[in-house]
């Protein structure tokens, strides 16, 4: 019997050990988590950041893009105004030679 108990007191010993390992392992697995949820969070943050960035200059260059069209008009109605003016002045150069 005494080398039964001696046998048992073995194997729960190793029993009580290998638990002890487990929790250590838990632990740590637990800590980790937990840093690699920290890091999710702020990637996701910082996309977040990076998305309302793209989507300010995606507004920023739509704004210059109709500012560009805008100008190409003015600059389209300066000139044919630039070129009835010079038509005008021809008639008006050859009506004061007549």
């Amino acid at each position: 019997m005494r080398e039964k108990d001696v046998i048992q007191d073995n194997q729960i010993e190793e029993f009580v050990s290998k638990v002890a390992d487990l929790k250590n392992e838990c632990e740590s697995n637990k800590s980790t988590i937990v840093a690699i949820t920290s890091e999710r969070n702020d990637a996701m943050e910082l996309s977040d950041k990076l998305s309302e960035n793209d989507e300010d200059r995606v507004k920023e260059i739509n704004h210059l893009i109709v500012d560009n069209k805008t100008l190409k008009k003015e600059m389209t109605d300066a000139a044919m105004k630039l070129s009835a003016k010079d038509i005008e002045l021809e008639r008006i150069q050859k009506d004061a030679i007549v």
